[in-house]
């Protein structure tokens, strides 16, 4: 198990700032998917990863990075930029999202 710790700790390094999921965390480890959850699940209860929705994962030293990466699966349309500059108004945030949506709808129905 102490191999795959300190892989997991390379791995986790090689991906900082990106979300990945337990199941691309095994296949380039090597190990089952059932032993990655687990070993992420104990990285994530101490605070060294943190746990997004739909079984995913991040690794970053930046409170802002994992904010909005969680925040992305309410408003998916929204740049990083924009987060930080409107973090303190999720509303804002959430309609332009939502008016992004509908835009692209719209270019869809016209042609």
């Amino acid at each position: 198990m102490d191999s795959h710790e300190a892989a997991l700790k390379r791995y986790f390094e090689s991906h900082a700032d990106r979300p990945f999921s337990a199941e691309q965390a095994a296949g380039e480890l090597g190990i089952d998917e059932k032993t990655a959850r687990q070993l992420l699940m104990r990285h994530a209860n101490q605070g060294s990863v943190s746990e997004l929705a739909r079984n995913r994962f991040i690794f970053s030293n930046s409170a802002d990075v994992v904010a909005y990466n969680m925040f992305l699966e309410v408003a998916p349309n929204v740049t990083f930029q924009e987060y930080v500059a409107h973090r303190d108004e999720p509303h804002v945030l959430a309609r332009l999202s939502r008016d992004r949506d509908i835009a692209k709808g719209l270019k869809v129905e016209e042609r």
